[in-house]
């Protein structure tokens, strides 16, 4: 009777949690970055209903991308064209060749959606790009297009005929058959087989004609859907735009903001060189010179922002945050095993629901398919003057830096920490909530106690474990030869003159809400 109350139907709800954990406690920490990358240029959003309800549907899809992290761009372009979640978001699911009347004039033409932004946000980029990621100017100056309207027209007729190959028979019940109904609807919310097998192609109504892809390339007439498809993604793989846009945007999401020309040539280089291998891209990206020196990490046009939910999730790792939940218990509910492997002993539940107010982003929830911020997104004034873009400063407006920094208040001064959302049956009310281990911070105190430190030795000794703990001791090296009250020592002297109660949360907190943690150098 539970499942009537609206927190513990099935839907996204669930996909939250599981996403919550893998992100802060995972084994795989890389794979699960670089899946979260990818989510932001291959998006999905739960904010379209149908696929908020087909939760297993959408987080099949973001397996999928965790899958892929490390393999075959081609293959994985592959599998976001043919996911069910994607044929609906964008809207080839059941999209079909043009419809005619008696008189053979087109009544309905094939839904240009996907087709656009394959090529616009996925593959090829907007205008065309040098190998170094800057763009490329015709005879009068301006930026050279990738694609035209032809070009999409083209795609989309290439994007006909496919639609569910599984589906649940009877709708309500665990029995997967072969789906042999173009117009099957999206089925039942509970059983969602459907929603997680690759669409195929019904060739009755896929326009079986000859196409000419962007780049000149073209499809031969009658060789069905299957071949056109892998023509029309080879052609996109392969368009040297390709390598280029997608490691620019994955440098940016990884590394910095701003890329130097020479940063973007390296990654596109090793793109271009192991045909699209994920892997190779995002080992060059994070070892590259640019990600690594120390040096150039001085420079004003390095790093980047740390969106939201990085920063927080941050914060939950560090801070070893834990629910009264244990994973472990899912086993008798059929968790399997060998997953509750992948996770550190005494790993707890993360019962997240939805985070846009709180943190301007929940996963799997960007507003549109364009993300929560624009790659090239800039600030007026200096930044823009210089040429510069802040991508995360789209969602950072006045309002959400208040709610993000009262969002880690709450985790580190309430003393039951962060709610989560509640099972129906936990034994305590507080079950669910994220309460950070503090335990290194007191015992800490208990050592500076018992040796008689002064206040603000105490409080420096605070205020560097978080340091050290959250930027791996960038505050203090930064303070060093520094003339005048450093940010370092307006923590300390802050913190010392807090009551002992808060001291611990005072110095997390202080340093949480610092340019030093929230900019990524």
């Amino acid at each position: 009777s539970f499942y009537k109350e609206d927190n513990f139907r099935l839907r996204s709800h669930n996909l939250r949690h599981g996403w919550w954990v893998m992100a802060a406690k995972g084994s795989d920490q890389l794979r699960q970055r670089v899946a979260f990358a990818l989510s932001q240029i291959f998006i999905i959003s739960t904010k379209d209903s149908p696929i908020n309800n087909r939760h297993y549907g959408a987080a099949h899809y973001y397996d999928m991308l965790s899958e892929g992290a490390f393999g075959s761009y081609r293959e994985l372009l592959e599998g976001v064209t043919k996911h069910p979640i994607m044929g609906h978001y964008l809207s080839h699911l059941r999209n079909q060749k043009d419809v005619l009347d008696k008189d053979g004039d087109i009544l309905v033409s094939p839904d240009e959606n996907f087709a656009r932004e394959i090529m616009q946000l996925f593959s090829i980029g907007l205008v065309e790009r040098h190998p170094d990621g800057t763009i490329q100017l015709d005879r009068q100056g301006l930026p050279i297009s990738t694609y035209d309207q032809t070009d999409i027209t083209e795609l989309a007729r290439v994007m006909t005929g496919m639609s569910f190959s599984k589906r649940n028979i009877p709708r309500n019940s665990d029995i997967v058959r072969e789906n042999t109904r173009f117009n099957y609807g999206n089925g039942s919310r509970v059983f969602q087989d459907q929603w997680v097998h690759p669409m195929k192609f019904f060739e009755g109504f896929h326009d079986q004609g000859e196409k000419t892809l962007v780049g000149g390339h073209t499809t031969m007439a009658f060789q069905g859907g299957e071949k056109d498809l892998d023509d029309a993604l080879d052609a996109l793989a392969n368009h040297p735009n390709t390598a280029p846009f997608i490691s620019r945007l994955l440098i940016q999401r990884l590394v910095t903001s701003n890329p130097s020309r020479a940063f973007v040539y390296r990654a596109s280089k090793i793109f271009s060189e192991s045909q699209g291998n994920l892997g190779e891209v995002v080992r060059t990206i994070l070892l590259d010179p640019d990600a690594r020196s120390l040096e150039k990490a001085q420079r004003v046009d390095a790093g980047k922002q740390k969106e939201p939910i990085i920063r927080y999730l941050a914060l939950c790792r560090a801070l070893n945050v834990k629910s009264g939940l244990p994973l472990s218990a899912l086993t008798q509910f059929g968790y399997p095993k060998t997953e509750l492997a992948k996770f550190p002993n005494g790993t707890s539940q993360y019962r997240m629901g939805n985070t846009d107010t709180r943190l301007s982003q929940t996963p799997q929830g960007a507003p549109t398919v364009f993300n929560w911020f624009s790659p090239d997104f800039t600030v007026a004034g200096p930044l823009a003057a210089a040429g510069l873009v802040a991508p995360e400063f789209q969602v950072t407006t006045e309002s959400q830096v208040i709610n993000s920094a009262n969002a880690h208040y709450t985790l580190v001064f309430n003393r039951n920490g962060q709610g989560g959302v509640r099972l129906p049956d936990q034994d305590s009310a507080n079950d669910d909530n994220m309460i950070p281990d503090l335990t290194v911070y007191s015992e800490l105190l208990k050592i500076t106690e018992a040796n008689n430190a002064t206040e603000e030795e105490k409080a420096a000794l605070l205020v560097d474990l978080t340091d050290l703990l959250l930027t791996g001791g960038n505050l203090e090296a930064s303070s060093q030869g520094k003339i005048g009250r450093t940010a370092r020592q307006i923590m300390i002297e802050a913190v010392a003159a807090t009551s002992k109660r808060n001291k611990i949360a005072t110095a997390i907190y202080l340093f949480i809400t610092s340019p030093e943690y929230i900019t990524q150098k």
